[in-house]
């Protein structure tokens, strides 16, 4: 039979990985433009803030949801201290945690500098760092397969 988790959080959580790594990459890129171009932080900058991080909250969010109703939980708690276990179950959402954290700071920072360029600087800094957080959490520590979407693999 199907679970909830097979059929509705991981699909939706491997889909929202997508939305959050190009609102990520879009908003670095639109900083550093931003400052190479010395152009205005304007309504575009703003709504890749918050896509970016509306994404990475439905991210945790599931992650969180898909993480208590998995069999990986389940061996971890029963006593299994594999290394691919003990990805799953601490090391990438622990990663995910901090990607959050990094984008909420992030978004603070870029809200609070009174100055375009100072606001497309720290779009870029934090978004970068959020997204290489991202990568490391999300796609490196899970296999390099990951890479690719589903209809791919």
């Amino acid at each position: 039979m199907t679970s909830l988790y097979q059929l509705f959080l991981l699909p939706i959580h491997n889909l929202n990985r997508w939305v959050a790594l190009i609102a990520l990459v879009a908003l670095t890129v639109y900083g550093i433009w931003g400052v190479v171009q010395k152009r205005e932080f304007g309504k575009e900058g703003r709504t890749l803030l918050s896509i970016a991080t509306i994404s990475i909250d439905v991210q945790l969010l599931l992650g969180l949801l898909i993480w208590f109703f998995s069999a990986q939980l389940q061996a971890f708690m029963a006593g299994d201290r594999s290394s691919a276990i003990r990805t799953f179950v601490i090391e990438h959402p622990l990663m995910g945690i901090i990607t959050m954290i990094l984008i909420h700071v992030g978004s603070v920072k870029v809200k609070k500098d009174d100055t375009s360029l100072g606001k497309n600087r720290k779009a870029a800094i934090w978004g970068g760092v959020t997204l290489l957080s991202a990568i490391v959490g999300g796609i490196v520590l899970t296999g390099a397969d990951r890479l690719l979407p589903n209809f791919l693999r």
